[in-house]
């Protein structure tokens, strides 16, 4: 029995793979975007990875993710900038994904049926594939594996007793908080696990205590280091809002979207029309048949069901700092890049929605006295589950294909452009400033532009000791360590934040420096500053235009 157990497990993950892939392929060809350029460039600069842990590592000293940096290092170390490879292991953590829902499915509930549709929707619905499509959100999948993980390890210990299973749980929660914020709230589902699944006589309140209490000590050390680490930078999250305003308008907007976010139904809607009638009337009834469940109260796990509550509810709390600010959704019936970059705020939240609507569907399928109207009930959840795939699947493998065009179009050209032409220069060994001027489709350009340069140009030992900049100033800038301590920013100046201006952060042999650039004739001036222009075919070399005023530039800062 556990071999044939096990041969279906197998068989099942084989299938989660081979579908996966048939959704994502299309996205597998996309580039590099936006903020990918800073991992890939911080990933280039570092030597040591371990000084991710013990160091302020992200721009902006906003986060505090060394496991999620750690695998961008180790990814960056394997393949370079072959771009095809890192949304492979995108891909693969995201099946992964899957494959562990669907265990703790099976841990839970024994419908394979269902378990194996459900796992599919969570496999395939644009939420999670948009999610898994950029590259930026990695850290939000290695935080939902990793919390996936750790239920799924707990549950094996509750019902095993097995000490390796209870220490494997523990491993993986402490990575979870170390791969993003939004795993604080792990030991509370170890908790919910603990005291109410699976519940034993035997076990006083000690030992559920004494089981729980290392969680909660293990996210508490990461805690403990964020804190010790990023002081002060809550203020630059919170802006000029009150914690309170902060935390009710980011939770607000995220419940007000949630609806749109795990439908989509206004994309299929106005993509096909037909589709999109299909997909409501699924929803519909496969909602009705959930709230019939209830009328059987004793026949749902309510336990289990108040742990898919917690995780759909709690993400909304720990991202309001970020949805408050950048949350929105647009009706666009087709490609949309927002919606796509905003899909990560719903990722684990999704988990927990399937975790309860495995409870309901399940009673659901039994909750008529007669056998022959159970079994009508159950083929036609099934069925309505497959139509959700399937057009899901459908829609999903379509935004790998306009995700792959956004991330190949003209801006990946710019990019390859000006790499090219960087080599023929004979770039300052130290104190050099490189303005790029003039790029076409430039918005993510111009914000990006020194660890775009710094990710991508061969040329590795020189470009650490330059600054790059369009007419605007980037988000930040990399440079060598050593250069900062000699270089003369002058005519750039210190981005201010309340007052004061931002300090650089120093992490290994790397600084990360927040500069505003000026319009001031004293930029062409510079005796260590270099101008390439695009010309609409080609970047060319126009520094003596510059210097000699027969050319003029406006530039401007993005910051105060």
């Amino acid at each position: 029995m556990n071999i044939f157990m096990k041969t279906n497990q197998n068989a099942v993950f084989v299938g989660f793979f081979l579908f996966g892939l048939l959704v994502f392929y299309p996205a597998l060809s996309s580039y590099f975007f936006a903020d990918d350029f800073g991992f890939l460039a911080i990933s280039r600069y570092i030597h040591n990875p371990l000084t991710f842990f013990n160091n302020d590592h992200f721009p902006g000293s906003f986060y505090y993710r060394p496991f999620g940096m750690l695998s961008w290092w180790l990814s960056y170390k394997l393949f370079g900038i072959q771009y095809v490879l890192h949304n492979l292991v995108n891909m693969l953590i995201h099946i992964g994904n899957a494959y562990v829902l669907f265990r703790i499915f099976g841990l839970v509930r024994a419908n394979m049926k269902l378990n194996i549709l459900l796992a599919l929707l969570f496999l395939v619905h644009p939420l999670t594939i948009s999610t898994s499509m950029w590259l930026s959100d990695r850290f939000d999948l290695l935080a939902t594996w990793f919390i996936l993980l750790t239920i799924y390890w707990f549950l094996r210990y509750r019902l095993e007793g097995a000490r390796a299973a209870y220490f494997s749980a523990l491993a993986v929660c402490m990575l979870a908080s170390l791969s993003k914020e939004i795993a604080y709230f792990t030991p509370l589902l170890v908790t919910i696990v603990s005291w109410y699944i699976y519940p034993n006589a035997i076990r006083t309140w000690r030992i559920k205590l004494s089981e729980i209490a290392p969680f909660y000590g293990a996210v508490f050390l990461v805690f403990g280091a964020r804190f010790v680490l990023l002081r002060g930078t809550e203020k630059l999250l919170l802006g000029e809002d009150s914690l309170f305003t902060v935390l009710m308008g980011g939770v607000w907007r995220w419940l007000c979207l949630l609806p749109n976010f795990y439908t989509f139904y206004t994309d299929f809607a106005q993509w096909n029309v037909v589709v999109g009638i299909l997909l409501l009337v699924a929803i519909f009834i496969l909602a009705g048949l959930s709230l019939r469940a209830l009328s059987r109260p004793r026949e749902i796990s309510w336990s289990m069901a108040m742990l898919g509550l917690t995780i759909i509810l709690v993400p909304a709390i720990l991202q309001a700092p970020v949805t408050f600010i950048s949350l929105v959704y647009h009706s666009s019936g087709g490609f949309d890049l927002s919606n796509l970059v905003n899909s990560r705020f719903y990722y684990l939240s999704f988990v927990g929605f399937l975790l309860l609507a495995q409870q309901l569907l399940t009673v659901a399928c039994s909750v008529f006295i007669n056998p022959d109207t159970n079994l009508v009930v159950a083929r036609l959840v099934y069925f309505l589950l497959s139509i959700q795939v399937m057009a899901y699947g459908t829609l999903s493998h379509s935004l790998g294909h306009g995700w792959s065009k956004l991330t190949n179009g003209q801006t990946r050209n710019v990019i390859e452009q000006a790499s090219l032409a960087l080599e023929p220069l004979s770039l300052p060994q130290k104190g050099c400033k490189l303005y790029i001027l003039n790029t076409p489709d430039s918005r993510y350009f111009r914000e990006f532009s020194d660890s775009i340069i710094k990710a991508i140009a061969p040329q590795q030992s020189q470009m650490i000791h330059c600054l790059v900049l369009t007419e605007r100033s980037p988000w930040f800038q990399l440079m060598s360590r050593e250069d900062m301590k000699t270089m003369q920013a002058a005519p750039l100046r210190d981005a201010i934040v309340a007052g004061q201006p931002i300090a650089p952060t120093l992490i290994d042999g790397l600084a990360f420096i927040y500069l505003n650039v000026p319009d001031s004739p004293e930029i062409a001036l510079d005796p260590n500053a270099m101008f390439i222009e695009f010309d609409g075919q080609k970047y060319v070399d126009v520094s003596q235009q510059m210097r000699s005023g027969s050319k003029r530039v406006s530039f401007f800062s993005a910051r105060p």
